[in-house]
């Protein structure tokens, strides 16, 4: 037990020295990212600046403009020092640069030499916790209920994730139906005011691609509810039932027919759209559901690597 309490504390300093440089490469990359694009930005000044300084020094109509009011070398003592400014600056930021990259140089080759201690660590772990288990003490059963509660936490993740899946396949299918009864409806108005048979039977041609989709949503709907079943959720979205005169339509092809396969469609795109707005309503006390689920994973299986590292007594 004692090589084992060893072995951990030295693993477990290894994979915080691990994880502190991981976050601090992170940290030099976004820094050596800012100084990439600060030192183009200064070596692109630096060049306008230098243009400046040649146009007055050699023969130029701001060089002339200047010399004729007696400012030139004013104005060339003005430009030459923001030069040695920029230059100042730019090999500052080349330095510091310079710097960051030798500090990352290190960091990997630090990170190499402590690669796979996380996994050493975790497996030491697993050993000393099946030695306690062994053991049969009391510390054991504390370890067997927090193991029984994360497999039961893992179980409830796993339906929660299900739910989810089955609710945005649910919401894609919605809002495939919406699009399509959106397009019936706007083929309906115009059939309202003399589209003619082509306009009926795009009209009618959309109306059946929407009641596949329909078919579709029903099916995906009832799968939603079987999952929500079992994440203890329940909600009601029927979906309107599908009957659109056609026959009437095409034969009679009257205002008034055409009008009561618009309102029709306009029920429908209400029953769609109100099917979306409770689909993400569930999704977003799915996911929230499932933060909370991880969350309480988290805490235990932090709570069961305090009891496996924190003992110290005999295991068998």
């Amino acid at each position: 037990m004692e090589q084992l309490n060893t072995q951990l504390e030295h693993l477990k300093a290894q994979t915080s020295r691990q994880q502190a440089l991981l976050q601090r490469r992170e940290a030099l990359y976004a820094e050596l990212k800012e100084l990439e694009q600060k030192e183009r930005s200064l070596r692109s000044m630096q060049q306008a600046a230098q243009i400046d300084v040649d146009r007055l020094e050699g023969v130029s109509l701001s060089g002339l403009v200047y010399g004729i009011v007696g400012r030139k070398e004013e104005k060339l003592d003005k430009e030459r020092a923001r030069l040695r400014a920029l230059a100042e600056e730019y090999h500052a930021v080349l330095a510091q640069q310079q710097l960051a990259q030798d500090e990352m140089e290190k960091i990997e080759l630090e990170l190499a030499s402590l690669a796979g201690s996380a996994q050493r660590y975790a497996d030491v772990l697993e050993q000393k916790k099946q030695a306690i288990k062994n053991a049969g003490n009391s510390v054991a059963q504390l370890i067997q209920d927090k193991e029984a509660q994360i497999a039961q936490l893992q179980l409830e993740a796993t339906q929660l994730q299900e739910a989810i899946a089955a609710a945005n396949a649910a919401l894609c299918i919605a809002d495939r139906l919406s699009e399509s009864l959106h397009t019936a409806e706007n083929l309906g108005m115009w059939d309202m005011v003399g589209g003619g048979l082509l306009t009926s039977v795009a009209k009618h041609s959309e109306l059946d691609e929407a009641q596949e989709i329909i078919s579709q949503l029903q099916q995906a709907l009832q799968l939603l509810q079987k999952e929500l079943t079992e994440v203890d959720l329940t909600v009601s979205m029927p979906v309107q039932d599908w009957e659109f005169l056609r026959f009437a339509d095409y034969v009679f092809d009257g205002m008034l027919v055409d009008g009561v396969v618009l309102s029709k469609i306009h029920d429908l795109q209400d029953a769609a759209d109100a099917a979306k707005e409770k689909i993400q309503t569930l999704l977003n006390i799915l996911a929230q559901k499932d933060a909370e689920c991880r969350q309480k994973q988290e805490a235990e299986q932090t709570a069961l690597r305090g009891y496996v590292e924190e003992y110290a007594g005999p295991v068998c």
